[in-house]
Formats: C-alpha cells, structure tokens, sequence
C-alpha cells in the first residue's frame, strides 16, 4: 500500500473497542491500560496486518464481482493499493 494511515486508524479503533470498558467513566488505572495496548506496537501492527488482510481481501472480491468497472489490468493494481477508504473505515 502506498499509505499506512488508515490501516492503523482501523486497528487502533478496534484495539480502543475491545479495551475500553462498557461505561462512560474509566479509571486512571484503566486509561493506563489502554495507553499500554495502543502503546504496544507488536499488538498494532498485528492488528493492522489483519485490518490490511480483510481489506485486500474485500477489493479482490469486488473486483472479481465488478470487472467492468476497471479499465485494464493497470486500474485494478491502482485500486488494490489505494489508500484506505472512508467506506472502508466504517
């Protein structure tokens, strides 16, 4: 990929998802501990290579399914290493 920005996006809001507690309010202790995850770059990049496994995965199978949508080999190459998509974000 030519950007790594929203691959890291994506896997810091699902390390913040899985870490932070279900309630509105959150202890010292606990922001600590959530600084640690995202912190941590073992545990970041394993999860943006898994962000950017599921994203390849997705546009190879749009482009599987949409192949008139590209017109030759070189504008499905510059789809598979566009930056991340807002629609890919959410």
């Amino acid at each position: 990929p030519s950007a790594m920005c929203g691959y890291f996006s994506i896997a810091n809001a699902i390390i913040l998802s899985r870490e932070l507690p279900p309630r509105w309010r959150v202890t010292r202790d606990e922001l600590r501990d959530l600084f640690g995850a995202l912190e941590n770059s073992s545990v970041v990049v394993k999860e943006a290579e898994r962000v950017m496994a599921f994203l390849q995965k997705s546009r190879r199978a749009y482009i599987e399914t949409h192949r008139t949508d590209f017109l030759d080999s070189a504008d499905v190459a510059h789809y598979k290493t566009d930056w991340v998509a807002n629609y890919e974000v959410s």
